[in-house]
């Protein structure tokens, strides 16, 4: 079971641009609205996975976050290139919009830690290394503001090289069903900051231990707020939880170790925790484990947006054949997977030394997919309308409705 450590020793490059953001700005930026040219747009709608968007390899990274549209049928995601830090939506249907966010000396340049999440309201919230951003789709406009210097973990700062110590960059952020308060999450921190949108001000949540650091972050229907816990003076075992609900507290321990890293709302008051061991978790910590199919994946790149998701009452995740659909209520193993669906991945060319050697054989011509596995999804996310949404190769934006 992973419990990801290699997340304490997250590139430099991030750390750097951590130093530059010193003090509490705020920036209010107005940006023009463009559609993407990226993309032309595709007619009907996918009725098994299908890739809809794929950035352009030579000048975007790749994709660093998926979430799915609360509001209806589309996701969500952010990108960057060099000189850009941008947002997009891609509908169903294929159709792209983008919005960048950061540009110029505005710009803040990631590797591997940021969140991302979207309102009720429509709104987009980012965080990007000690950056909170906030886009109206509807205006194109755009806020800034600067997240305060973190409580330092020790413990956790520990597995840092002295250069980056004291970096803490966003690695996931959360907002309240009634899109007044954004939770942040940052690395090597001994707290979580919220920010009060009302205001502009923040507030800060200690986290239950000295060695705890928080690892993602869900708010359930009526506004709990869940904390995934990894305490690194016991290991980085990540199986605990912190619930915080009207200014008092509860910490759930889970069954299996890194259950923490993954963490969403399911239904009104509970939470799905965890992306191959699952449970549900109540908002007073009782902790169900759920029956799987038994072959779940988890995240294969170690992404804290949760890897498990929830479309029209079942669980969505990521195994090695694609994404497999099955009911949260199971009684055992062998029901699961008789009531599993696996949505395959769209297939993909051979890498060019495997097509190669199938061409040689006689059976298959070079760049075709015979012969050529689909590819495991690296992002899962599901949306308001029951699509099913994944990241394939980094770069490829795939969909298929739920069955």
């Amino acid at each position: 079971m992973r419990t990801r450590p290699k997340d304490f020793r997250r590139g430099w490059k991030v750390a750097v641009a951590a130093l530059s953001l010193a003090g509490v700005i705020v920036v209010v930026i107005t940006v023009q609205h463009r559609p993407s040219p990226l993309l032309t747009a595709r007619s009907g709608t996918p009725s098994a996975a299908e890739v809809v968007y794929s950035v352009p390899q030579l000048s975007y990274s790749p994709i660093q976050q998926l979430v799915g549209d609360p509001a209806g049928a589309g996701a969500w995601f952010w990108d960057y290139t060099k000189t850009e830090d941008t947002v997009f939506h891609v509908s169903q249907t294929g159709s792209v919009q983008s919005w960048p966010v950061l540009t110029g000396s505005d710009y803040v340049g990631a590797s591997g830690s940021s969140g991302l999440a979207v309102a009720n309201d429509g709104t987009v919230w980012l965080g990007i290394n000690s950056t909170l951003l906030r886009l109206d789709p509807s205006t194109s406009q755009v806020q800034t503001w600067t997240i305060p210097t973190a409580s330092d973990n020790a413990a956790a700062e520990s597995f840092m090289p002295p250069n980056m110590v004291g970096m803490h960059p966003v690695t996931s952020i959360a907002v309240n069903p009634s899109d007044t308060a954004v939770a942040i999450a940052e690395e090597n921190a001994n707290a979580v900051e919220i920010f009060d949108v009302t205001t502009g001000n923040y507030s800060s949540l200690a986290l239950p231990s000295q060695g705890d650091i928080a690892v993602a972050l869900a708010y359930s229907g009526d506004g709990t707020l869940a904390v995934g816990l990894s305490n690194i003076s016991a290991g980085g075992s990540a199986n605990q939880l912190l619930l915080v609900s009207n200014g008092s507290d509860s910490t759930a321990t889970l069954p299996a170790a890194g259950s923490s890293w993954s963490t969403a709302p399911e239904g009104s008051n509970s939470f799905i925790v965890g992306s191959v061991t699952p449970s549900v978790v109540s908002e007073t910590g009782q902790t169900t484990t759920l029956a799987t199919p038994g072959n779940l994946l988890g995240s294969p790149i170690g992404n804290s947006s949760a890897p498990l998701g929830i479309v029209n009452g079942n669980s969505v995740g990521i195994v090695s054949s694609g994404v497999e659909e099955f009911p949260i209520g199971a009684s055992s193993v062998a029901a699961a997977a008789a009531a599993a669906t696996t949505v395959q991945m769209p297939a993909v060319n051979c890498p060019s030394n495997v097509a190669g050697s199938a061409q040689q054989s006689g059976t298959s011509s070079a760049g075709s997919t015979a012969g050529c596995a689909a590819p495991t999804p690296n992002m899962l996310a599901t949306d308001a309308a029951g699509n099913i949404w994944t990241v394939i190769d980094g770069g490829s934006i795939a969909v298929a409705p739920a069955s």
